[in-house]
């Protein structure tokens, strides 16, 4: 038997609850599709859409439900990676100043044309 050590086991090994599908993926497919039907029920009662194409107009609209419940990027869904760019937004600019930037008083570079000749 062969055990990889450097696998994380909280993402190599996930828990399934019901056909390989963890919790989130069940709360995920368990909101999209009552979503899809009821557009679709809605549309051909008060539209008189036909069902099949209540059914597509349903699952472009409720689109959204399992993108953010499904998709992942480098481990982190929508929601935590929309947090960290807003994290990473915030702390772009470093606050501190070093020693050969204290006596400074004029700029070292900029990108500004006009530039004063002596």
């Amino acid at each position: 038997m062969k055990i990889d050590i450097n696998k994380d086991f909280e993402t190599a090994y996930q828990q399934s609850i019901w056909k390989g599908l963890d919790l989130k993926q069940l709360i995920t497919v368990g909101c999209f599709l009552p979503t899809v039907i009821g557009i679709m029920v809605v549309l051909w009662y008060f539209l008189n859409v036909p069902p099949q194409g209540g059914v597509y107009i349903g699952i472009l609209a409720a689109l959204p439900i399992p993108v953010l419940g499904l998709f992942k990027y480098r481990g982190m869904s929508i929601p935590m990676l929309c947090k960290e760019w807003k994290y990473l937004q915030k702390t772009k600019k470093l606050c501190g100043e070093t020693e050969s930037e204290a006596g400074q008083k004029h700029r070292v570079f900029t990108m500004h044309p006009s530039r004063k000749e002596r």
